[in-house]
């Protein structure tokens, strides 16, 4: 059975469709947001921001958080009931200065800490001017992340328990990875005066997405979620058909790697019009969203639309309208609901659950001091 048709199996063996959590608010695609119990909002406006920027404890602190907040985020969406958890698998990140990270990546993120308990990254622009920056900040880096990735997989899945199918993510794609590191205006000129420094960065990435790929797999997740910002995207058609020529081989070459082993690859892309083109099917992806739609009108016209070959991921803005996709069974197949995530923190306060509770992890969750 080829792997899509096995996912789409899980999915849809149901009367309604299954639903999804992402890793961020839909509604709000240039922050990322990680869910926040009262320990982990003491820990992150005390003791870790009270670190002087730059040292080696307050960077171990940070990424524990964020790997922590992942796992903290999957037993949430056991709580709920969802049936897929993206479970984001963070990169390191350097702390240059109060608020301010970087990644490896060479995006730079401002944090701020909201008052309903949520810690917020926003990107805020690449750290890369010119190529030879991206070679000594970013290129020149090998990034072997496939033993530690494979570990946090494994222990995301035991968490897990067969409760919610696990769907693995680094946070970016392809596209991603090379704009965010300079800015949109910057890489799309490159790609008609330096097209060779173009195909010389996509290739560092796809063999950065294969190693990481094969350490998911390894760990049993089977559906793998690639990024790609809708800011890289201000006219879908006309940037998919720029980037297309660089983009389609390192894809495909991907999706060939992931479903020669059973799995299947989602296209996490919000610029809507995306939906419209051909181009996801043409880089291999199985399926593509979350996307954010208006109702379930809204969504059952985008999903005829779309390519019969992929599913759809989809929130509404007004969920009480999606009757109809709840009593079409056809529709059930081809559509996963999406659920916005942002408010997950409150909504469990508000069910009264605390830490040690069963809904959230019991062990492996203090911090060192």
């Amino acid at each position: 059975m080829p792997p899509v048709t096995s996912i789409r199996k899980i999915l849809s063996d149901r009367n309604k469709p299954a639903t999804l959590s992402p890793i961020g608010d839909i509604a709000r695609p240039n922050s990322l947001l990680f869910s926040d119990a009262t320990a982990y909002s003491n820990l992150f406006s005390g003791r870790l921001m009270n670190r002087s920027p730059g040292s080696v404890m307050r960077k171990g602190l940070f990424h524990s958080f964020l790997r922590r907040s992942s796992l903290l985020k999957l037993e949430m969406d056991v709580a709920q009931g969802c049936d897929v958890s993206i479970v984001l698998y963070p990169l390191d990140m350097d702390l240059p200065a109060w608020g301010i990270v970087v990644d490896r990546v060479g995006r730079v993120f401002d944090v701020s800490f909201q008052n309903e308990g949520l810690v917020e990254l926003s990107y805020q622009g690449g750290c890369c001017r010119n190529k030879q920056e991206w070679e000594f900040l970013v290129g020149s880096q090998l990034l072997h992340e496939e033993d530690s990735i494979r570990r946090f997989y494994n222990r995301v899945r035991r968490l897990a328990r067969g409760r919610v199918m696990v769907a693995g993510t680094v946070g970016f794609g392809l596209w991603d990875a090379l704009w965010m590191s300079f800015d949109f205006e910057n890489a799309s000129r490159m790609l008609a005066s330096d097209p060779d420094f173009v195909d010389t960065a996509l290739d560092y990435w796809k063999r950065f997405h294969l190693s990481t790929a094969r350490a998911m797999l390894d760990a049993g997740i089977k559906m793998i979620f690639f990024r790609e910002h809708s800011g890289g995207f201000p006219a879908s058609r006309e940037v998919a058909a720029m980037i297309d020529p660089f983009m389609r081989e390192p894809l495909n070459e991907l999706s060939r790697a992931v479903k020669s082993r059973g799995g299947c690859i989602f296209l996490d892309c919000d610029a809507d019009e995306m939906i419209e083109t051909d181009y996801p099917v043409k880089w291999g992806f199985d399926g593509i969203g979350p996307l954010l739609f208006r109702d379930g009108d809204d969504m059952i016209g985008a999903s005829a639309s779309l390519d019969e070959q992929l599913i759809l991921v989809g929130s509404m803005s007004f969920p009480h309208l999606g009757e109809p996709l709840i009593k079409n069974s056809d529709l059930a197949k081809r559509i996963v609901m999406a659920r916005k995530s942002w408010a997950r923190g409150r909504r469990c306060s508000a069910a009264g659950l605390e830490p040690g509770d069963p809904c959230l992890p019991s062990t492996g969750f203090e911090l060192a001091s």
